[in-house]
């Protein structure tokens, strides 16, 4: 338990010779829960675009008479989805909304001079979504890939809460002996 409370109050300035005072065992957790955190992120990412892919690819949905709303593909209550095609992402580059004006280069400088402009709001509800033409052959690729498995984001978490203990317990050991050498020196 004593280790636990060292390692979580590991700090720079613990060692005379780093002259830092930095919290070394805190930022170490913190990277350690931000990476686990992507991992599920990144993964929850990956389904949702696949899930939304493989709706519009069955329903046939290629073109804005074929387009469909959220509510038909059963996403609507998608959270991660909804914030994806509302903002600039990858997948809003493969699918479209039916009526979405594309601003040229121009428009979007200037746009984004402009301190009271802001974006349309979606109404998810009528939004209507299809494939892109110019993207069919990415949503073919990314549709034969394998659907995201669930415990690669545990399987990851895993490693990182390995290595964060790994690098926990040889840490202190290797400050001492740089501090010792610096000192040596």
């Amino acid at each position: 338990m004593n280790s636990i409370k060292d390692f979580f109050f590991l700090n720079l300035n613990q060692y005379e010779n780093f002259g830092l005072s930095f919290p070394i065992g805190i930022f170490l957790i913190f990277m350690t829960v931000v990476l686990c955190a992507s991992a599920f992120l990144i993964n929850y990412q990956k389904r949702y675009t696949l899930a939304v892919l493989k709706q519009l690819a069955r329903h046939k949905a290629t073109d804005e008479k074929s387009a469909k709303t959220l509510g038909e593909l059963h996403l609507e209550r998608s959270l991660g989805l909804k914030y994806a095609l509302a903002k600039s992402s990858a997948l809003k580059s493969m699918v479209k909304m039916v009526g979405e004006k594309t601003p040229t280069y121009e428009e979007f400088i200037e746009n984004s001079k402009n301190k009271d402009y802001k974006e349309e709001k979606i109404d998810f509800e009528s939004a209507r979504f299809y494939i892109d033409t110019g993207a069919q052959a990415k949503v073919q690729r990314i549709m034969q890939e394998p659907e995201p498995a669930w415990w690669r984001p545990i399987l990851m978490s895993l490693f990182f809460i390995a290595i964060a203990v790994i690098v926990g317990v040889f840490l202190p050991q290797l400050l001492y002996w740089v501090n010792n050498y610096v000192a040596d020196k």
